[in-house]
C-alpha cells in the first residue's frame, strides 16, 4: 500500500504566515501546528495564510485546532486565517463543523499569493510516556473548541470529551 506523505510546510514575511498542508490534517500532527501557530500570534503574525490544495482530509481534532488558532486571532485583534484551495471534502468538512463561522476565517478559491521559501515544520519532541496525555489534551482541547463554536458539535462531541477528561483524571493519578 502506498501511503501517501503527511507533511506541514511553513513560511513567514512579516506579519504573515504561509503554511501548506500536503496529506491529510489529523491529530498526530495537531500539536505540532497549534504549537507553532501559538509561537507565531505571540511573536505578533496576525495574518495566517493555508493552503490546502494538496490536502487529502482533516480529522475533527485537526479542525478544532484550527478553530482554537481562529479564536486566539480573535482575542487578539486584526488577526485573520485564510484557507485556500479547498476542496469539496475539506470546504465540506470545515462548513460541517462551522469553523468557516469564525468571524477571522476566510475561505478562498484563490491561488495564495507568492509566499517566501517554505520548510518543513519542526516539531517539539514529546516523550513517549507523555505521548498519551499529550495526544489526549491535545484532542480534548480542540474538540472544545469546536463545541463553543456550534450547539451541534456540543451534542457530537460530548461523549468524547467526557473520555477525554476520564483520560487525563487518570494520568494525573498514574492510573495509564
Amino acid at each position: 500500500m502506498n501511503k501517501q506523505p503527511q507533511q506541514i510546510l511553513v513560511g513567514e514575511s512579516g506579519p504573515n504566515v504561509f503554511i501548506r498542508l500536503i496529506g491529510r490534517g489529523y491529530f498526530q500532527n495537531s500539536a505540532g501546528l497549534r504549537q507553532y501557530l501559538e509561537e507565531q500570534i505571540l511573536r505578533k503574525k496576525s495574518k495566517i495564510d493555508l493552503d490546502l490544495s494538496e490536502c487529502t482530509g482533516m480529522d475533527s481534532t485537526f479542525l478544532g485546532t484550527l478553530a482554537g488558532i481562529a479564536m486566539k486571532l480573535q482575542q487578539a485583534g486584526e488577526g485573520l486565517l485564510t484557507i485556500r484551495n479547498l476542496s469539496p471534502l475539506t470546504r465540506r468538512q470545515l462548513t460541517l463543523l462551522g469553523v468557516d463561522r469564525l468571524k477571522c476565517v476566510h475561505l478562498l478559491e484563490l491561488p495564495p499569493a507568492p509566499v517566501p521559501e517554505v520548510t518543513p515544520m519542526q516539531e517539539e519532541q514529546t516523550p513517549a510516556d507523555d505521548l498519551g496525555k499529550k495526544t489526549a489534551e491535545i484532542m480534548l482541547d480542540a474538540h472544545e473548541n469546536l463545541m463553543k463554536i456550534s450547539p451541534s458539535n456540543e451534542a457530537e462531541f460530548k461523549d468524547l470529551t467526557e473520555v477525554l477528561r476520564d483520560r487525563l483524571k487518570r494520568f494525573e493519578q498514574g492510573e495509564t
